[in-house]
């Protein structure tokens, strides 16, 4: 009953104080597993944006009061949640350039070959000599079939016996 489906779905087990959306340390905790998996240009790319950053007003003495730790805790999460995006994004579009691709050039290009060769192949003055059968060709041809009707004879005579 109850353990099944829950089973099925964990939320359905959760309480109505549990959230099922993932908390801002398991956020920061799967950014730091991603990073781990970075290419040599993802790093590089990273550790540009790593320094730290000046929250303060560029316009010199501001009236606003400077960010909190917390507050630039969850800029830099919201940075780095933003990055994170952009990196899926970037590769969900490498993965359909070729699909696209083969949608939009090969297919298209493929069809109209097939309808060219159709509309200048089957034509009835032509077929003549499109199924022109080479004098060669017809002589080993023939020979083939008188082969298998002698094999079908022995075939039956031999299962005559038998």
């Amino acid at each position: 009953g109850h353990a099944a489906s829950s089973a099925q779905n964990p939320n359905l087990g959760r309480h109505v104080s549990q959230s099922a959306e993932p908390s801002i340390t398991q956020s920061i905790r799967r950014q730091e597993e991603r990073n781990t998996h970075r290419s040599p240009a993802q790093q590089t790319r990273d550790e540009d944006y790593a320094r730290e950053y000046d929250y303060s007003s560029p316009f010199g003495d501001s009236t606003e009061p400077a960010l909190t730790d917390r507050e630039a805790m969850e800029t830099e999460l919201i940075r780095a949640l933003i990055s994170s995006y952009f990196d899926i994004v970037r590769e969900s579009i490498a993965d359909q350039v070729p699909k696209a691709v083969m949608h939009l050039l090969v297919n298209h290009s493929k069809d109209v070959v097939q309808n060219r060769l159709v509309s200048e192949l089957y034509r009835e003055d032509m077929f003549e000599e499109l199924l022109y059968e080479d004098d060669a060709v017809k002589k080993e041809r023939e020979k083939c079939e008188r082969l298998l009707k002698t094999y079908r004879e022995a075939a039956k005579i031999v299962g005559e016996v038998l």
